[in-house]
């Protein structure tokens, strides 16, 4: 009779365990769709003191420059260049603030130097070529990318893919010996869906 009874409680039991392990949500695989959140940018609707520069702007006062001299003539930016030929060793204040809390960051990924907080426009010459758009933003802003978004940051925005083939040369030249030569190359989207892209600058100064 308990040998009955036993068999009776483990045949009970059986669909309960079951039962269980189906709805276990370990074994429960959900597929979840990718989400991206871009906050480097603002618009009319942030609360926030903002300059925005489009390429047609970038292209017409880059004049074989770095940086914070394509920038300068936005508000509440000073810049200062060592050799004065707007290259090499250059650098800017916003608001009176140093490089060291001003935020940089190039498609939305942080430039600023992990020591000391800065970006060294020495080693990005002749940047602006490829730029597409820069937004600086005075004060704290919209970034998020360490304490370096203290006193502005300043959004840089590369070229976007163009769905034609492209070919672009340009040449400058000014002071000191001064020169500047790119040349800018572009397939366009291809029916696969991808794209290829090259870009080759020369910049010399006595």
């Amino acid at each position: 009779m308990k040998k009955n009874l036993v068999y009776l409680f483990t045949y009970l039991l059986i669909p309960f365990v079951v039962m269980s392990e189906e709805i276990d949500s370990i074994n429960r695989f959900i597929d979840l769709e990718g989400v991206s959140i871009q906050a480097v940018r603002a618009n009319e609707k942030t609360p926030v003191s903002f300059s925005t520069m489009n390429k047609t702007e970038i292209q017409r006062l880059n004049n074989v420059s770095n940086i914070p001299v394509l920038l300068q003539l936005m508000p509440s930016v000073v810049a200062t260049t060592e050799n004065g030929t707007a290259m090499g060793n250059t650098s800017f204040r916003i608001r009176g603030v140093d490089a060291s809390r001003i935020n940089v960051t190039l498609n939305g990924l942080p430039m600023n130097d992990p020591e000391s907080q800065a970006v060294f426009w020495v080693n990005l010459p002749n940047l602006a070529s490829f730029l597409n758009s820069v937004q600086v933003q005075r004060g704290i802003g919209t970034s998020s990318n360490g304490s370096a978004a203290f006193g502005a940051s300043v959004n840089l925005e590369t070229t976007k893919i163009s769905p034609k083939p492209t070919l672009d040369i340009s040449a400058g030249a000014g002071s000191f010996g001064t020169s500047n030569y790119n040349i800018s190359t572009s397939t366009g989207l291809l029916k696969n869906g991808m794209f290829f892209e090259s870009s080759s600058s020369l910049v010399n100064s006595n």
